[in-house]
């Protein structure tokens, strides 16, 4: 399980560019919302805008001290996306220095975990860093023109981003876009988001009583796209990926609906990450397991 899923005819390094570049768009749309729009109403500073863009170059700094110089690994790994992919998911009011202990502490801490244990990177630094802000009492969702200014905007214009959630995980239709230009690669677990995504909606429109609006949870769906796909910490097989991912868009669902709405995809992620494995192992063991078989076989052989 901890070994990285790639079965494609392209280069590593060439998949990991292809995915950094499908992030621009989300990128560019976190910047536009929590930055220009801001600065237009005097609420920011120019320096401001570009706070996404400090975080990622930040992170991206500290993985090649960490990862490179200090753990002297290649350059070019699958972990790589980590400093791309995290800064997303925060507050827009994250300060930068609790973010950047957290993320070193974060990343850090996964390259001392022996790689025997199988979880998932990504969540773990986003859950540190987030333990971090909220003793600070750092964690709101609200940038500062949400915050002074009530809205009332309609279905489309929500999944368009004109909604609460971290500093690029509020356009839906963007994000979507991600998942159709991956999925050139066979390596892109595109069956883990698509499955958490349908489950996540299914059941959130369920217990909240067919409320259209409930399920658009920009930091739920983009975190399936783009964490819960992670290439080593899920599994390799169809029957897996599936199984992987209704199981996390049945959590999150849930634990967004109880208390947890910016966190509890990524939280959900995590959990199923450690659980997977054991729950995958204990499956295969199971003499119920190998009833069933059995019972199978013999159904073929007699038709």
């Amino acid at each position: 399980m901890n070994k990285v899923y790639i079965h494609s005819k392209n280069s590593v390094k060439r998949i990991i560019m292809i995915f950094i570049l499908s992030l621009i768009p989300i990128i560019l749309y976190g910047i536009y919302k929590n930055g220009l729009l801001i600065y237009q109403k005097d609420l920011i500073n120019i320096l401001s805008i570009f706070k996404l863009l400090y975080l990622i170059i930040l992170s991206v700094l500290i993985y090649f001290i960490i990862h490179v110089i200090w753990k002297k690994k290649q350059l070019w790994s699958i972990e790589i996306l980590i400093p791309f992919i995290i800064p997303l998911f925060m507050p827009p009011s994250v300060n930068i220095l609790l973010y950047l202990i957290g993320f070193i502490l974060g990343f850090t801490l996964i390259n001392v975990i022996p790689n025997k244990f199988n979880y998932n990177k990504l969540a773990l630094i986003y859950i540190l860093i987030m333990i971090i802000l909220l003793i600070f009492k750092n964690t709101s969702y609200l940038n500062l023109l949400e915050q002074n200014e009530i809205y009332s905007f309609n279905t489309w214009d929500l999944l368009w981003g004109r909604n609460i959630g971290g500093l690029a995980t509020t356009n839906i239709i963007l994000a979507l876009f991600i998942i159709v230009i991956n999925s050139v690669f066979s390596s892109y677990k595109k069956n883990i988001a698509i499955i958490a995504i349908f489950s996540f909606c299914l059941l959130t429109l369920f217990i909240n009583s067919f409320n259209v609006t409930s399920i658009i949870n920009g930091n739920a769906i983009i975190s399936f796209i783009l964490i819960a796909t992670d290439l080593p910490s899920s599994p390799v097989t169809k029957n897996g990926m599936i199984i992987y991912g209704l199981l996390i868009g049945v959590l999150s669902s849930i634990l967004c609906r109880y208390g947890l709405y910016y966190e509890g995809a990524i939280i959900s992620i995590f959990i199923v990450s450690i659980l997977y494995p054991l729950l995958s192992k204990g499956l295969k063991n199971d003499k119920i397991m190998s009833i069933l078989k059995n019972k199978r076989n013999i159904k073929k052989e007699i038709s």
